[in-house]
């Protein structure tokens, strides 16, 4: 029986994966961790993998700014409302690395599987109605049926 993932192996996959990839395959890099990662999805600037196994995402990005300004949006809004903040993500770890060839970050954080309903999309744009980026795909729910924001990085 194959053990699930534990946060020190994420931890560690997070800080390599942040210095290498993209030059070297996100697939490639969990094997090394014996963490087996699929695709969900990708948006502008990013691709997302679950850690399978366990309630994780990965956010893989080529640029810092977006994942930077995600985590301080969250964090932002959760020192000023914190009433909010059971509608924003659980984040484990972020990592990012700049060098010659290449800038990367990667965001660790709860993996939201199911779909918003439209009206629970509306309710959570009415609460946050400064963020411009609020519609269906960046609105999801946890398994236990919690609606949270997986996107703030714009």
């Amino acid at each position: 029986m194959k053990s699930k993932p534990t946060l020190l192996k994420i931890k560690m996959l997070v800080r390599d994966l942040s210095k290498n990839w993209p030059d070297k395959s996100a697939s490639a890099i969990a094997r090394k961790y014996r963490v087996k990662l699929r695709y969900i999805g990708s948006g502008i600037d990013r691709t997302a993998f679950l850690v399978v196994g366990t309630g994780i995402v990965l956010k893989l990005s080529e640029r810092i700014g977006q994942s930077s300004r995600e985590l301080k949006r969250i964090s932002s809004i959760r020192r000023k409302t914190p009433s909010l903040s059971r509608y924003l993500p659980k984040v484990y770890r972020f990592g990012c690395s700049v060098s010659a060839r290449n800038s990367s970050s990667v965001v660790a954080m709860e993996y939201c599987p199911k779909r918003a309903t439209n009206k629970e999309v509306d309710e959570i744009g009415r609460l946050f109605k400064n963020l411009n980026d609020v519609h269906d795909n960046n609105i999801r729910k946890t398994k236990a049926g919690v609606v949270k924001i997986i996107d703030l990085g714009y």
